[in-house]
């Protein structure tokens, strides 16, 4: 029996046996999925064990990611979700397989123009994630209306909370609400802008580890 699927842009793929069609720059396309006899060589597991490991990271926050790739992905004529695995995978892994893990600390969830936070920091507020930065309003590069972007990802249960559009910049301050119904401990945390008007958007910066000590 065939299966099909939607694209993202309405259009569906359809495997039918061992044939799958799909649409590749604007043309149908068919091919025969084949059946490997042969073992996986150790470059090839690394490889799926690189892939499964970033997209598992991507799938929790992909919200995010959305709005913070948007304008680099329209520059480069790609989609978000491309865009950012290229980079994660490119310069975000740390060790060698099978020991490997993703460093957390050269993650950026959100990349463009936009002047950057500076001196962020962030601290953990009773049920909520104090964060807090600095505003120059004589820089060119920061606007008084921009708008926060907070993330916090929980490796632990491969889970997270964000905000795409909190508080401006002027305020030096936001608060990023913890959820009481998930059992963790380690916080991976960053913070971002974009613009009021969503014309641009500035690199993220990771705000650090934090790790809670008592249930919450």
């Amino acid at each position: 029996m065939p299966n099909s699927k939607r694209n993202p842009k309405g259009k569906r793929s359809k495997k039918v046996g061992r044939t799958v069609s799909y649409l590749l720059n604007g043309k149908m396309v068919t091919r025969s999925v084949g059946i490997r006899t042969t073992p996986f060589t150790p470059n090839e597991l690394a490889i799926q064990f690189l892939v499964k490991l970033v997209q598992k990271f991507m799938n929790s926050i992909e919200g995010f990611l959305h709005v913070g790739y948007e304008l680099e992905a329209r520059l480069q004529h790609q989609n978000q979700q491309n865009v950012s695995f290229s980079y994660i995978r490119k310069n975000a892994i740390a060790g060698i397989y099978p020991d490997v893990g993703i460093d957390y600390a050269k993650v950026l969830v959100a990349m463009g123009a936009l002047g950057p936070p500076m001196d962020p920091v962030v601290t953990i507020v009773n049920n909520e994630l104090l964060f807090t930065w600095k505003y120059d309003p004589t820089d060119p590069a920061q606007q008084w209306a921009d708008q926060v972007m907070l993330l916090a990802y929980f490796p632990e249960v491969n889970k997270s909370v964000y905000v795409t559009a909190g508080e401006r910049r002027e305020k030096e301050r936001a608060l990023l609400e913890l959820p009481r119904y998930l059992k963790f401990s380690i916080i991976e945390t960053y913070i971002a802008f974009v613009a009021s008007d969503r014309r641009k958007i500035s690199n993220s910066v990771y705000t650090g580890r934090l790790t809670l000590t008592k249930s919450l």
